[in-house]
C-alpha cells in the first residue's frame, strides 16, 4: 500500500502537467439561494424554506436593503473531514442571474481528472469570512452541506449542482435565544456553583464562627 501511495505521488510531481479539470459553480431553480430569516430591513424578502421550486424569499437584489453583500465560498477537500477554502465570490449586483439564482463561474478544479472530491457551499455576509462565527447570529449564514462530486470528465467541465442534493439553500440570521441562551445557561451554571462553593465554606467554619 506504502509502495502505490509513492508511485502516485512520484507520478503526480513527474508531470505537474497533469490534466486538471474545471468546476461550474453556480446555481439552478432546483437549488436557489433563498433569505429565511432576515434582518428587520430585509423582512420583507424573508420567509424562504428548503422546499424545491418553492420561490419564497429568493434573494432579488444586491446589495439586500439592509445594506448587506451576500457571497458564496466554496469550501473543497479529497474528503468530507478535510476540506478547504478554494474561492470566496461576491454576490454583488453583478453576481445574479435572476432572483435566487447566481451567475455562473468557471473555475479550475484543485484536483487531477476524473479523482472525486467533496465540496460544501457557504453563502453568507461578505462583511465576515465563512468561519467567522456566522453561526453565533453575527449576521447571514447559510450551508448546502457537504457533497461528493465524482471527478471531472477529461475533457470537459463539472457542473456542482449536479451533484448537490436538492432543495433551496435558506440562508438565515439566527434568532437572538440561539446564541443568547448559552451565554445565559453559561452565567446560571457559575451562579450556582458559587453558591454551591460558599455553602461548603460555611458548613466548613467552626459552629460559633458568625458568618456575614
Amino acid at each position: 500500500m506504502k509502495t502505490t501511495v509513492l508511485a502516485l505521488a512520484l507520478l503526480f510531481s513527474a508531470f505537474p502537467g497533469f490534466p486538471q479539470g474545471r468546476l461550474i459553480l453556480g446555481n439552478d431553480s432546483n437549488h436557489l439561494f433563498v433569505l429565511g430569516d432576515t434582518l428587520p430591513a430585509d423582512a420583507a424578502f424573508g420567509g424562504g424554506n428548503g422546499t424545491v421550486g418553492n420561490t419564497t424569499g429568493a434573494i432579488p437584489i444586491a446589495p439586500l436593503p439592509s445594506g448587506v453583500t451576500l457571497a458564496v465560498a466554496l469550501f473543497v477537500g479529497p474528503t468530507s473531514a478535510a476540506l478547504a477554502l478554494q474561492t470566496v465570490i461576491p454576490l454583488d449586483a453583478t453576481g445574479w442571474l435572476s432572483p435566487g439564482r447566481m451567475r455562473d463561474f468557471n473555475l479550475p478544479s484543485l484536483f487531477p481528472v476524473g479523482a472525486p472530491f467533496f465540496c460544501d457551499l457557504v453563502v453568507h455576509d461578505s462583511a465576515f469570512t465563512p468561519a467567522s462565527g456566522l453561526r453565533l447570529g453575527a449576521s447571514y449564514y447559510g450551508e448546502s452541506g457537504t457533497f461528493w462530486v465524482n471527478g471531472t470528465p477529461l475533457p470537459g467541465i463539472v457542473r456542482l449542482d449536479n451533484y448537490w442534493p436538492e432543495g433551496n439553500l435558506v440562508i438565515n440570521v439566527p434568532e437572538p435565544e440561539v446564541y443568547v441562551l448559552p451565554a445565559v445557561l453559561a452565567l446560571g451554571l457559575g451562579l450556582g456553583r458559587h453558591r454551591q462553593l460558599r455553602q461548603q465554606a460555611i458548613c466548613a467554619r467552626p459552629p460559633n464562627e458568625v458568618v456575614a
